[in-house]
């Protein structure tokens, strides 16, 4: 068995994007905790994820993906439980895409909690989740098991509240309710601006009510607020000159992620105001990076790119 340093948990999505070239479409795979797996693996740590890969000819496209990614699987692969993700995608004349996405009546595209590999949580340093369809079924079941599994084990447990939420169960309250829930097991957050509802409650209130040590607030253009008890770093935007941001979000939270796992500190309580700006700078820059490559997987940089990147904007 081997030791990670990350898992990330949740589901993944096919993407269908323009090529630039009229009524063509290239075909990636997203989801934020995917994206965030191959994120902290190109920051240098070892990375995998877990979660349903369909037996279709997407899910062969999401295994070679991650393997070449040097991301390792740790769920049940090829189900076809998991072929059931469909997009229906529409272009404008100028390339505009909009998305619909459906699952087979009755398919549950979520793993249980049985099958959660919860001998590798044992020896990982950090689990990341996202929050997608989490108010039922066994998406919500198996979030809250692994991440309570997580924290009660002492790991550093970080959480990436997602929209979708919102947009597929149409109810934010129950949203609220539902992340609430999983409060009490996390240490990090990261929410975007137009989330920040979905909480059910300030930024601030959370901070005080439950033992949160920073709550990340992303903020497109405009760059980033990192709250901490008592206190609010502010990282501001780094322009770039295309509109596309497809993967800007999470190759921000897989490099500041990526920078909590190099300071060494197994503790997130023991992280010092610098090390949360260092890693708000981090972030910034990968997001930067791959807004100027135009997204997708191929375009969220190493550790190295987002270094020569960081002296090149001395920032």
């Amino acid at each position: 068995m081997k030791d990670y340093d990350f898992i990330s948990l949740g589901e993944v999505l096919i993407d269908f994007i323009p090529t630039g070239r009229p009524r063509e479409l290239s075909i990636n795979f997203g989801g934020a905790v995917a994206n965030v797996a191959v994120a902290v693996s190109r920051n240098g740590f070892k990375s995998a994820f877990c979660g349903m890969v369909g037996d279709d000819d997407f899910g062969k496209l999401i295994a070679e993906t991650f393997f070449a990614e040097n991301v390792d699987f740790l769920c049940p692969e090829f189900t076809s439980e998991a072929t059931t993700t469909l997009a229906f995608v529409t272009l404008s004349d100028t390339g505009d895409r909009s998305f619909t996405f459906a699952r087979k009546p009755g398919a549950d595209m979520f793993m249980s909690k049985e099958q959660l590999p919860i001998e590798q949580i044992e020896k990982v340093r950090m689990l990341n989740s996202g929050t997608l369809s989490m108010v039922g079924g066994s998406a919500k079941e198996t979030t809250v098991y692994a991440l309570k599994a997580a924290h009660d084990l002492g790991k550093i447990v970080t959480l990436d509240l997602n929209y979708r939420d919102q947009l597929w169960d149409y109810n934010i309250d129950a949203c609220a309710k539902a992340f609430q829930a999983v409060l009490p097991y996390v240490d990090l957050v990261k929410v975007s601006e137009e989330e920040v509802p979905m909480i059910g409650m300030s930024i601030q209130e959370a901070l005080k009510k439950y033992n949160i040590t920073a709550i990340v607030e992303t903020l497109g253009e405009h760059g980033s607020r990192c709250h901490i008890k008592g206190e609010t770093i502010r990282q501001e935007g780094i322009k770039a000159d295309v509109v596309d941001t497809t993967g800007a979000g999470d190759a921000f939270w897989g490099a500041f992620l990526a920078e909590v796992l190099r300071t060494g500190k197994r503790d997130v309580s023991e992280l010092i105001k610098s090390d949360f700006e260092n890693a708000m700078k981090m972030g910034a820059i990968s997001g930067y990076y791959c807004v100027q490559q135009k997204g997708a997987i191929e375009s969220l940089p190493t550790y190295q790119e987002i270094i020569a990147t960081r002296e090149k904007l001395n920032i």
